[in-house]
């Protein structure tokens, strides 16, 4: 294995680690630092770039990495970003709950048509 393909293979590891560990806290329910998670994947990203572009600007060719590793890399985004939109649309509905409870809150009934016999006449 040339030096770049075992650097790149590396840093694959390393990210595809750190993507399922944040996939198996999602989906775990536990709470999770989401800004330290991106902050790792932001710098890994960073580092698997400069190492494709330094490759690339060398010899005009991407550099070698294993199909294998790259399934299994692509497995695991997949898998997270599936996490990811379930934990979303979690904050969505629960940020709705709270929108809901704090508008009735503060209304006094005013405009409510339930309350001011069904509506506009």
């Amino acid at each position: 294995m040339a030096q770049v393909e075992v650097v790149m293979d590396r840093l694959l590891v390393s990210l595809e680690e750190l993507i399922r560990r944040e996939t198996a806290v999602l989906k775990a329910g536990a709470t999770l630092d989401l800004s330290e998670f991106n902050r790792r994947k932001s710098q890994g990203l960073y580092n698997l770039s400069a190492v494709w572009d330094s490759k690339m600007a060398k010899r005009n060719v991407p550099p070698p990495v294993s199909e294998e590793r790259l399934r299994s890399f692509r497995t695991a985004l997949e898998a997270n970003q599936a996490a990811l939109s379930l934990h979303l649309q979690a904050v969505r509905e629960i940020a709705d709950v709270i929108s809901n409870a704090m508008r009735q809150t503060e209304s006094d009934g005013t405009y409510d048509p339930a309350r001011n016999g069904g509506g506009s006449k």
